[in-house]
């Protein structure tokens, strides 16, 4: 339980820090990268990137909704370096809620 608060709170905190990673993710909660890559699939069944990237998501999702700021301006400021791709896929992940919610 610990280790899954750590984990988003550092998650939360970087939000806007373009060299949040896995290597930092290890680093900053104590852990090497592939202890965090084991702990991370063990938690959520997940690699450590994809839990980052839903994390992410799931954070700028709440900003679009609740700041009604853009997708491109977000991925200026977050660790995105490309908006077509945080476009893209901010679109897959909008498709995944949609599916989540119809069943």
């Amino acid at each position: 339980m610990q280790f899954t608060k750590s984990f988003f709170a550092l998650i939360q905190e970087n939000l806007f820090n373009s060299q949040l990673n896995v290597n930092l993710l290890a680093d900053s909660l104590g852990f090497s990268r592939r202890q965090l890559l084991r702990k991370c699939y063990q938690v959520f069944g997940k690699t450590a990137f994809e839990v980052l990237d839903d994390t992410r998501l799931r954070l700028i999702h709440e900003m679009v909704q609740q700041h009604n700021i853009s997708i491109r301006t977000i991925a200026e400021n977050v660790g995105y370096n490309s908006p077509y791709y945080l476009e893209k896929k901010y679109a897959e992940f909008l498709e995944q809620l949609d599916q989540d919610d119809s069943h």
